[in-house]
């Protein structure tokens, strides 16, 4: 399999999958790109523009500086960490009743 393909695959798993927390998106992720063992990130992203592609969720961004932002899905209150294509999951925010 070219690496193309391999990006257009983890593309088109995102968007049929339409995660909604940080925990999805890093199991889907890491199905195709699992994180370098070596690495702190909970996985690594090679496709292209990670946000254009779980945006249609309902996540939302708060850039930081040049490839760095956090994205907050308003709805579970789940956040995801990006820095060049390193993923971090942090736990929910969601308040329990």
């Amino acid at each position: 399999m070219s690496f193309s393909q391999f990006c257009a695959d983890e593309v088109t798993a995102l968007r049929r999958a339409q995660p909604t927390t940080a925990e999805g998106v890093v199991a889907l992720v890491r199905v195709f790109d699992p994180a370098d063992a070596g690495s702190r990130a909970d996985a690594v992203y090679s496709g292209p523009d990670l946000f254009e592609q779980i945006s249609p969720a309902g996540w939302q961004i708060e850039w930081r500086e040049d490839a760095c932002w956090l994205a907050v899905h308003p709805e579970t209150g789940s956040r995801l960490g990006h820095y060049e294509g390193l993923l971090y999951a942090e736990p929910s925010l969601a308040a329990t009743a």
